[in-house]
């Protein structure tokens, strides 16, 4: 049975192998003498204060697993986030839900610390942590641009009330990463004042294009019927300019609606 635990001294090992694994992954040839790698982990790891935690997923006397984080402040008001820096489960045991049991841990400690949120970063070429992240829930969000407009990892962040007790949490996007920082606030108006996304209005136009599409298309219909003499009493009745002129207006019709209905789903 694989478990999650708090890391512990005497597992700087274990994590100095993880971590070569992982660096390897990503294409690191040299990573270090291993006495040097676990010097480091101590340092950062296990004195007091730690400048980092880590989270090992165990299967008896082997790690299965790891998740290494840190705070960031301030997040909402004044309180902290949890960054996760590395999630990482080597090949042996991947596709077993381990990275959903240290998934699980991570936010059962952010909420346990009171943090307001969880965030971490995926690289844009690896769609199987995305698909990963995917399939808890936790969607990939559009790409962030740096300030040189060059592509930098896609931000994830889950949020919670940081006044409520409760254990749930939401994902939420944020547009702009600038590397090695904090998420970025929005931009501002000439007035200094944040901008904010209007959805209220481009809600109301999509609603008078869908309106305004599905009128056209049935006058459209009933000019064309009017036009074949299926419909009578009227100047067009059994006049073949509209049993042309009606469909076309019809199709036109449809395409405003259509046009209307994917800005109401996008808004």
């Amino acid at each position: 049975m694989i478990t999650v635990s708090a890391a512990e001294p005497g597992d700087a090992a274990a994590i100095a192998a993880l971590l070569e694994d992982l660096d390897r992954f990503y294409g690191a040839t040299e990573c270090g003498p291993p006495d040097q790698r676990m010097g480091q982990i101590n340092e950062a790891i296990f004195t007091s204060p730690p400048s980092a935690h880590a989270l090992l997923a165990r299967d008896g006397s082997q790690v299965a697993g790891l998740a290494a984080y840190s705070f960031l402040w301030p997040a909402v008001g004044s309180t902290r986030s949890l960054y996760l820096k590395e999630l990482y489960v080597p090949a042996a045991y991947r596709g077993q839900g381990v990275g959903k049991l240290l998934m699980h841990a991570v936010f059962e400690a952010a909420a346990k610390l009171g943090c307001s949120r969880v965030e971490w970063t995926t690289d844009t070429s690896n769609t199987a942590a995305q698909a990963f992240y995917a399939r808890l829930g936790l969607p990939r969000y559009p790409r962030g641009v740096s300030p040189s407009d060059k592509p930098c990892p896609s931000p994830r962040v889950a949020v919670r009330d940081p006044g409520s007790s409760s254990p749930a949490w939401r994902s939420r996007c944020r547009d702009r990463v600038p590397p090695g920082r904090e998420l970025a606030r929005p931009q501002a108006e000439p007035s200094g004042r944040p901008v904010r996304a209007r959805k209220g209005g481009n809600i109301m136009r999509s609603v008078m294009l869908v309106g305004v599409g599905v009128l056209i298309t049935l006058a459209g219909g009933i000019f064309a019927l009017q036009g074949v003499g299926v419909l009578g009493g009227s100047v067009m009745s059994g006049v073949t300019f509209w049993a042309v002129a009606g469909p076309v207006i019809a199709v036109v019709g449809l395409a405003i609606a259509v046009i209307g209905l994917r800005r109401r789903l996008a808004s």
